[in-house]
């Protein structure tokens, strides 16, 4: 799935089934549901800041997974989220 910039009311749409595959039980699913949702504060940071108070604890929560490569994923989403947002208060 790739994600672009035009497609702004997608992350309303998509951020759902994301949310739901954190908790999947299969890893891959969870870390594509986390790599997704980091590549996600790219192309949409407006839209995605109004959901952080959702996103970032959910993503915290998948630090603690035992799978070390959805760990590996949901540190680096959480490091672009954040990224983003920094960058964001930069620009205002």
């Amino acid at each position: 799935m790739h994600i672009h910039t035009r497609d702004v009311p997608g992350v309303k749409l998509v951020l759902p089934a994301l949310l739901k595959g954190l908790e999947d039980k299969v890893w891959r699913t969870k870390q594509g549901s986390v790599q997704l949702l980091g590549s996600m504060s790219h192309c949409a940071p407006k839209q995605l800041g109004s959901c952080l108070p959702t996103i970032v604890p959910r993503l915290s929560d998948v630090l603690n997974d035992p799978h070390p490569k959805v760990q590996a994923a949901a540190n680096e989403a959480l490091r672009q989220v954040c990224l983003c947002v920094y960058r964001g208060e930069r620009s205002a």
